[in-house]
């Protein structure tokens, strides 16, 4: 008998039900595979791991590809977020001031307002049209209340002479007098 790790006996594994001395061989080796495969082990196997890297490979692509086309449609996406950030900041400033006086027209235009920064001139104008909820009307009724204004920002940048971009703005400010 050989010992193996203070075990004495005939084994064709550690782990496997003991031989008998004239039993057949193949039938332990199978007993001895599945008893280490199934007790004791946990991961991933190789192929597994592979079959996981080529899915990701497969999938990653296809999930920024949107992204990637809608960057290179930009263009220069600095100077894209640089005409939103004129469109805000109009914005803000125009609906503050409809909050402190409520237009008495029925539309409204201010003029236009360019800026430039660096070699590029971002041209904002901003239009208001008042509606009423209560009157179903475009038109400004003071003594009906729920009384709205839709403004409209819109900033183009032009750079060397030619247009670079525009954006345009939409909110909506309700004032109920």
């Amino acid at each position: 008998m050989k010992s193996f790790f203070g075990r004495t006996g005939n084994f064709a594994c550690l782990g496997a039900r003991k031989r008998e001395s004239k039993g057949d061989l193949n039938n332990d080796r199978q007993d001895c595979l599945s008893h280490q495969n199934g007790h004791g082990q946990k991961g991933f196997t190789l192929l597994e791991l592979i079959m996981i890297l080529v899915v990701i490979a497969i999938v990653l692509p296809l999930a920024l590809m949107p992204f990637t086309e809608s960057v290179k449609g930009i263009g220069n996406p600095t100077l894209a977020t640089n005409i939103a950030a004129e469109a805000r900041s109009a914005m803000e400033i125009e609906l503050a001031a409809v909050d402190a006086a409520f237009p008495a027209t029925a539309t409204y235009t201010k003029p236009t307002v360019t800026k430039t920064v660096l070699d590029v001139s971002y041209s904002t104008t901003i239009s208001g049209q008042v509606g009423n909820m209560a009157a179903g009307t475009t038109t400004f009724t003071q003594a009906a209340g729920g009384n709205y204004v839709i403004v409209t920002v819109t900033t183009t940048a032009t750079k060397g002479g030619s247009t670079a971009g525009t954006y345009t703005f939409n909110a909506i400010k309700a004032k109920n007098f």
